[in-house]
C-alpha cells in the first residue's frame, strides 16, 4: 500500500470518527438535559466508568491503553466542559424566567424540519422571498455560504426543532471577512417570547469567535415585525434597495440593516 492510499484511509476513517463524534454529542446534550446539578454533570464515578470498559475495549482491540485512555480523557473532558456550558445557560435562562429552549449546531438530520420552517415562510408573508416551497437542496445550499461553523437550529423542552439561525459572508473577498449577514427562522408560535434574542446573541457570539465585528441583515420592508426586532437589538438600516424584487405580486423594497459588535 503506497503513502497516498494510506492517507486516503485515514482521512475515511477520520471522516468516520467525527462523524460518530457528532452522534456522541447530541447524545452527551439529551443526557445533560436531565441532569439537575453541575456535579451531576462533572460525575466523577462515571467518568471511572468509561475509562475502564475504553481500556477493556482497547485491550481487546489492540490498541495501546494508555493511549486509548488518554485519548478518551480529552474527549470526555470537552464533552463534560460542552454540558457544563449548556447547563449554566438553561440555569441563567431559568432564573431570568426566558424560553425554556436549546441551542446547538445544525447537523444533516435536521435538514427535513429546515426546509419546513423555511417554507412556511415561503407560503406565508415575505420573510422569505422565494414564492413556491423549495426542497431538500435548500439545506445543501445552506450549507455552502455558511460563515465558518455558525449554522444553529432551536430545540424546545421536547427536543423538537422550532428555528434555525446562521452567519453567512458578505463578499467572497477576503477584505470582507470581518462582515456576516446574519438570518433566522422561528415556528409561528415560538416568536416575541425571547427565543429569537437567544439565537442572536449565540450567532454574535460565533461572529466574535470568528473575527466578525459587522453583523449585517436584508429584511423586506414588509416584514415589520423583523425590523422592529433588529431596531430593538442593536441594529439600524443603513440602506434600501426599492422595488427590488416581486413576490405574490407585489413589489418590494429591501431593508438593510447593520451592528457593529
Amino acid at each position: 500500500m503506497s503513502l497516498e492510499e494510506i492517507r486516503r484511509e485515514i482521512d475515511e476513517l477520520d471522516s468516520r470518527i467525527i462523524s460518530l463524534l457528532s452522534d456522541r454529542s447530541r447524545l452527551v446534550s439529551a443526557a445533560g438535559k436531565l441532569k439537575k446539578s453541575e456535579d451531576a454533570v462533572r460525575d466523577p464515578h462515571r467518568v471511572g466508568q468509561v475509562i475502564e470498559k475504553v481500556r477493556a475495549k482497547a485491550a481487546e482491540a489492540g490498541l495501546d491503553q494508555d493511549i486509548a485512555e488518554e485519548i478518551y480523557r480529552t474527549i470526555i473532558g470537552c464533552f463534560v466542559r460542552k454540558e457544563l456550558t449548556e447547563f449554566d445557560g438553561r440555569e441563567v435562562r431559568q432564573n431570568k424566567g426566558l424560553p425554556d429552549v436549546s441551542i446547538r449546531k445544525a447537523t444533516d438530520q435536521d435538514c427535513d424540519q429546515i426546509v419546513d420552517i423555511f417554507n412556511y415562510y415561503v407560503e406565508h408573508g415575505y420573510a422569505a422571498y422565494p414564492e413556491k416551497p423549495l426542497d431538500r437542496r435548500l439545506f445543501d445550499f445552506l450549507k455552502t455560504i455558511i460563515y465558518g461553523n455558525a449554522f444553529f437550529v432551536v430545540e424546545d423542552k421536547a427536543e423538537h426543532v422550532i428555528g434555525f439561525g446562521f452567519l453567512k459572508k458578505y463578499h467572497p473577498y477576503p477584505a470582507f471577512d470581518r462582515t456576516a449577514e446574519a438570518g433566522y427562522f422561528l415556528l409561528p408560535g415560538h416568536t416575541g417570547q425571547g427565543v429569537g434574542a437567544l439565537l442572536l446573541n449565540r450567532l454574535e457570539q460565533e461572529a466574535r469567535e470568528l473575527g466578525v465585528d459587522n453583523l449585517l441583515a436584508n429584511i423586506s420592508a414588509l416584514n415589520p415585525q423583523s425590523l422592529a426586532f433588529h431596531k430593538k437589538h442593536g441594529f439600524r438600516e443603513c440602506g434600501r434597495f426599492e422595488k427590488i424584487l416581486a413576490k405574490f405580486g407585489q413589489d418590494l423594497d429591501i431593508v438593510w440593516m447593520q451592528k457593529r459588535l
